[in-house]
């Protein structure tokens, strides 16, 4: 009995964790009555809604989230949405995208159709078909999760489901009094490329003995099933990018605690020539005590891997360094150490250093841009701190940290020194801090 009230008094973060495992459907265009009639028949199911307005913020959301449906008009800034459904395609071949033409156009019908379109609605649109297709998303919902609720590992008692997406689920799961998340791929949809990338996370994971690095308890082929899976430890906390909020810097000395601790985390992962490659707060989670894990390893890539990787962009386009938007494969620690600059920069201010209304201004601003200075959005951040964040976020990596234990030293020195940094002892510092980092700051 204990137990059962143990298991219904579990917080349920980790569903607010697993953002890209939540079902969505997203909005391009201006269809208010569309969008608002989706929100009050699916919100209450635990869909969210996206609306977006033009297609760059399109292309942003779709590096972000995987989406059951897609509403598009027919044509977005005044050209056809071929494009726009060939990238909706390319990204996950299993959305549906619906395009709303604003008459009866045969031929556009039929050219959308054949670009990929799943079904075409003409004006005034029909309650009906859109009740149509939301009731076919959300059946095929539920035939993926029956897909992939298998038969646990031995020991393993499934608890419940956690959340489920594009080519996974997460169940929670309990063995020996101690609770744990199970990560099971789905049979129908893995390829062996999938296969290798979910065995790649699971290998780095096992080899892993940091604690800021999520920790792996198993992983293999369900004896019944032959469906891979992951035993990981259950986090309990909140998501970094919850906790940044309203632009909204966070306490300076949480802040710095949390990047000292993913400093480590890259330590870790950087002594096993390894890259985590897509470092963001969306893949930091924030426990009681606020100590900082380093989870989601789906991009990372082993240094010297056999592995076949394509020159596929890999990583969050606001986080990524700018050598990573024209080579995937020249990426290395320095890469990773951009990234986590940008989530410091964000720690520390509350705001992105780079924004863009689509993925080519976001990399334009990335690779040419110099950020605010974060004194003058924070001015409770010391210049030592902003130095670190100059020296990590530098568009040549030859400037940059070369390594993360270069980064963590800095780090702890100031930390050894905060409290006389802090009261302003050393104005000749303070000086010199000033002048050096006119050049990396606008």
């Amino acid at each position: 009995m204990e137990q059962e009230q143990n298991i219904r008094d579990l917080p349920t973060q980790y569903e607010d964790r697993t953002q890209d495992l939540i079902p969505r459907i997203l909005v391009l265009g201006e269809e208010k009555f569309l969008s608002e009639y989706l929100k009050k028949e699916l919100t209450p199911k635990g869909y969210v809604i996206d609306q977006v307005y033009e297609n760059g913020e399109a292309e942003l959301k779709l590096q972000q989230f995987f989406y059951r449906l897609i509403f598009c008009n027919l044509l977005i800034d005044g050209r056809p949405c071929l494009d726009f459904i060939k990238l909706c395609k390319d990204c996950c071949p299993f959305t549906r995208v619906i395009v709303i033409a604003d008459r009866d156009d045969i031929n556009a019908s039929v050219t959308a159709m054949k670009s990929g379109a799943f079904d075409v609605l003409s004006k005034p649109i029909a309650l009906g078909k859109i009740s149509g297709f939301i009731a076919d998303a959300i059946i095929n919902d539920k035939d993926n999760v029956k897909a992939i609720s298998v038969e646990p590992p031995p020991g393993y008692k499934i608890i419940r489901q956690l959340s489920s997406g594009s080519f996974c689920a997460v169940m929670l799961a309990e063995k020996d009094k101690k609770f744990y998340a199970i990560k099971i791929l789905s049979r129908n949809l893995y390829s062996m490329e999938k296969l290798k990338r979910f065995f790649r996370e699971a290998g780095i994971l096992a080899n892993m003995k940091s604690p800021n690095i999520v920790s792996i308890c198993e992983y293999g082929f369900a004896e019944k099933s032959d469906i891979p899976y992951i035993v990981m430890e259950y986090l309990q906390g909140k998501l970094l990018s919850e906790l940044i909020v309203d632009n909204t810097p966070l306490p300076l000395d949480k802040a710095v605690r949390i990047l000292k601790q993913l400093a480590e985390a890259l330590v870790a992962l950087h002594g096993h020539e390894i890259l985590h490659r897509d470092i963001k707060p969306h893949n930091v989670i924030i426990d009681n005590e606020f100590n900082a894990k380093l989870t989601d390893f789906g991009a990372a890539h082993v240094l010297e891997s056999n592995l076949t990787m394509t020159n596929t962009m890999l990583g969050s386009p606001s986080y990524m360094a700018p050598e990573s938007f024209d080579n995937v494969k020249e990426a290395d620690a320095r890469t990773d150490i951009f990234s986590l600059g940008t989530v410091a920069y964000e720690m520390f201010t509350g705001r992105l250093p780079f924004k863009g209304k689509s993925i080519a201004s976001v990399s334009e601003a990335i690779k040419r841009k110099r950020p605010l200075q974060p004194h003058r959005l924070n001015n409770k951040i010391p210049y030592p701190i902003q130095d670190i964040l100059a020296k990590m976020m530098r568009k040549n990596p030859e400037k940059r940290y070369q390594k993360a234990s270069e980064l963590l030293r800095d780090i702890e020195v100031y930390d050894k020194n905060k409290y006389f940094i802090n009261r302003g002892a050393d104005f000749k510092n303070f000086i010199v801090n000033i002048l050096h980092l006119s050049k990396d700051w606008s």
